[in-house]
């Protein structure tokens, strides 16, 4: 009689994967409960493997942790020291701002007057008539622009009509 036909009459059957060395053991053995034996050592090494393989991922799940801890930690160091590093500098830029204040004031005091007397002259500048100063200019570039007898001319009004005299 076959496994599976007793097996089909008793109950339903199911497919298992086994290994094709162990199904060729089974398939020599002609007594049903070395069959089984030798499925259920097969099955009680598979639970060994399972239990192996779990430990070894819980082993894993452990240096895992661990390694994330040691990388948090680290990387609190770091925030850490970043920070103490920021309020130092704060506290130097603080401590020097005041006296940058100081020294700021005190040069504001000296360029005062000298804001004033620039204001005066800036509007003295303003009341200044350009257009005279440009109509001069006009003079002084065609005088100098001048050649030959227009210039010995001009020397000769300048040299007898002056307020010399």
């Amino acid at each position: 009689m076959d496994i599976t036909e007793s097996k089909k009459e008793k109950e339903p059957t199911a497919l298992i994967w086994l290994p094709e060395s162990l199904v060729k053991k089974i398939k020599k053995e002609t007594s049903e409960e070395q069959q089984f034996l030798f499925i259920n050592e097969y099955l009680k090494e598979c639970k060994i493997d399972m239990s192996l393989s779990i430990e070894a991922l819980d082993a894993d799940i452990i240096i895992f942790k661990s390694k994330m801890l040691a990388a948090k930690k680290a990387f609190k160091e770091a925030k850490d020291e970043q920070l103490n590093a920021n309020y130092e500098l704060w506290e130097k830029y603080d401590k020097d701002l005041s006296k940058v204040s100081i020294k700021v004031d005190k040069l504001t005091d000296k360029l005062a007057p000298i804001a004033n007397e620039l204001a005066n002259i800036d509007e003295l500048f303003g009341k200044i008539r350009s257009y005279n100063i440009d109509k001069f200019l006009e003079t002084l570039n065609k005088i100098s622009n001048l050649y030959g007898r227009e210039k010995e001319m001009f020397k000769f009004l300048i040299d007898n009509f002056s307020d010399k005299k």
